[in-house]
């Protein structure tokens, strides 16, 4: 027979002390917790308001500590879960040549092996983009490597990232066409959420939406140089001259920017001289109709009183003419965009440029230590065909063609600054080094082109 059989207490004193006292010492453990929960839970227990509703205070305290360990195991479970189909950096790895072993990326299971009775999204879903670090650097390192380094690099990347930048890479073997259609059914997102947004934008609206979609580029990445190239490449297969030319410029200048390799950067020189071959075809001219007794020597003297600074390798180049004279009657378009030049020094580059556009791209030779080519703003001075030279430190003279002229068959000096210009050479095997006095040292066949591309009043830009 229990306690609570045997032992009437009779209805709780209104004092809670007194009737605590009432319970003797003998009273065993369950009969006390039994009297205080009769006490709090149904004895004027203090109240709160939840709503319209007075709640016991013992009561509110149970249901808030149940709801707040609900809360806090439904957020842990969704901060951990991941779906066992989506791809992640960590789980996959590349291997470029020299990099040492990679291991090949193990499947993650499908939704139905996984258990899950859900339906695989479509590539046309609404699917937040997985970023992948390891893809991104892919892309990058690829994109920076020679022509001559990247079959190997893709050959050797693994896991999704390098699927991804081999089917990138077809467009290059002619295969653009086939890796388009195949964006329509497969996302590139081990490449990064940059890539995707280039290749939606090729594959819904073309090179159309691609040039735009690069146009518009904030902060651009990795993918947006890979795309530019593509953007370049495609557009030059179709011979639309215009639309690649400015993007060539603008890629060629943020790639000098970003410290790609001066190798890197030399393999434009067949696309760059395309463009400068074309330049009529895009660049705006004035028409102009030979008169008996013209030559373009005289065109641009009347030109030149104008204040532009044509030369007649810029003419002929703009009218793809390769002979010298002209014939009564026919009919010339004049350039009307000015040729500059620009050298980056540590990189021994030099360019000649139709506005945004680059026409010529060449290696060079710069100042050596303690003689470093000047940085800076110049303008084309006295120009001299078959120049002798004049030691400045010893004084000694040298007639053109002597072996210890430098200066080779040409000589452009810099207005204000005659001691420092661009010039050819006697020895082909210095050209790409740091051996010249301070100035630019082209090729003789380099700088018997720049010669006649461009003449006096010329604007010369050094980078560092």
């Amino acid at each position: 027979m229990s306690h609570l059989e045997t032992r009437d207490l009779g209805p709780p004193p209104p004092n809670t002390e007194a009737y605590l006292t009432a319970l003797t010492p003998a009273s065993p453990a369950p009969l006390r917790l039994a009297e205080i929960a009769r006490l709090f839970l149904f004895r004027r227990a203090p109240t709160v308001r939840i709503g319209s509703v007075k709640t016991p205070v013992f009561i509110s305290l149970i249901l808030f500590i149940g709801a707040l360990s609900w809360w806090f195991w439904r957020g842990g479970e969704e901060a951990t879960f991941k779906p066992a189909s989506t791809p992640t950096a960590e789980a996959i790895t590349f291997g470029i040549p020299g990099s040492g072993p990679t291991t090949p990326a193990q499947d993650g299971p499908k939704p139905a092996e996984a258990g899950h009775a859900g339906v695989t999204p479509g590539p046309a879903e609404a699917v937040a983009p997985v970023e992948s670090v390891a893809g991104i650097k892919l892309l990058d390192s690829w994109h920076r490597a020679s022509t001559l380094q990247r079959p190997g690099m893709t050959e050797a990347a693994r896991g999704a990232e390098g699927q991804a930048l081999r089917d990138f890479a077809s467009i290059w073997a002619g295969n653009a066409a086939a890796y388009k259609a195949s964006l329509k059914t497969a996302r590139p997102a081990p490449l990064g959420t940059e890539f995707q947004g280039y290749a939606e934008a090729w594959t819904k609206k073309g090179l159309k939406g691609l040039g735009e979609a690069l146009a518009t580029a904030m902060g651009p990445g990795p993918a947006w140089f890979a795309w530019s190239e593509v953007f370049v490449t495609l557009n030059l297969s179709k011979d639309k001259w215009g639309e690649a030319a400015p993007a060539c410029g603008k890629l060629v200048r943020r790639m000098i920017a970003e410290g790609y390799s001066r190798e890197r950067i030399l393999e434009w020189i067949p696309i760059v001289n395309e463009l400068g071959a074309h330049a009529g075809k895009f660049l705006p001219g004035d028409t102009y109709v030979v008169a008996s007794g013209d030559s373009y020597w005289a065109l641009c003297r009347k030109w030149a009183d104008l204040g532009r600074t044509l030369n007649h390798g810029w003419v002929r180049l703009f009218n793809e003419r390769t002979r010298t004279g002209l014939r009564a009657g026919e009919t010339l378009s004049i350039p009307k965009v000015d040729l500059s030049i620009e050298a980056w020094r540590a990189l021994r580059i030099t360019s000649a440029w139709a506005g945004e556009t680059p026409i010529r791209l060449w290696t060079s030779s710069m100042g050596e230590e303690g003689a470093e080519t000047p940085v800076g703003e110049f303008t084309l001075g006295v120009f001299l065909d078959n120049p002798p030279w004049t030691n400045p430190r010893t004084g000694e003279s040298f007639p053109a063609g002597n072996p210890e002229n430098p200066l080779g068959t040409r000589w452009m000096a810099f207005k204000g600054q005659p001691s420092y210009g661009i010039h050819g050479t006697q020895d082909p095997a210095t050209i790409g080094s740091f051996e010249s006095w301070g100035c630019i040292r082209l090729r003789n066949e380099d700088v018997e082109d720049l010669f006649e591309l461009v003449g006096p009043g010329t604007r010369v830009v050094i980078h560092p």
